[in-house]
């Protein structure tokens, strides 16, 4: 029996969260319902490959501010999706998901 070890150092949270993707100069839009303040996870038949760098944008309720961070590929599973790792020096990511859903900025 496989045994799953969580890696993750932060909370997931489920809310859906319209997220824009930019990569090797195509944009598409995802929606994702697993993020956590180091990342999250896009469904995709077609992942990129792990390392491929990421700009992503979304807000996490409907009236936030917009973010836009960088990221990376850390797995990715063909047919399913990718996890992608969030670079947010500015840690805007970490302010947006501690407030309750539905609070404004």
């Amino acid at each position: 029996m496989k045994v799953e070890i969580e890696r993750r150092l932060s909370k997931r949270d489920r809310r859906a969260l319209e997220v824009g993707c930019e990569s090797f100069g195509l944009d598409q839009i995802f929606i994702s319902r697993d993020v956590s303040t180091g990342g999250l996870f896009l469904n995709t038949p077609d992942p990129l490959v792990p390392g491929s760098q990421v700009e992503l944008n979304f807000r996490v309720t409907p009236e936030g501010p917009e973010i836009e961070c960088s990221g990376r590929v850390v797995y990715a599973v063909p047919g399913v999706g990718m996890g992608i790792q969030f670079i947010d020096p500015r840690g805007e990511i970490e302010l947006a998901l501690s407030k309750p859903l539905g609070e404004a900025n």
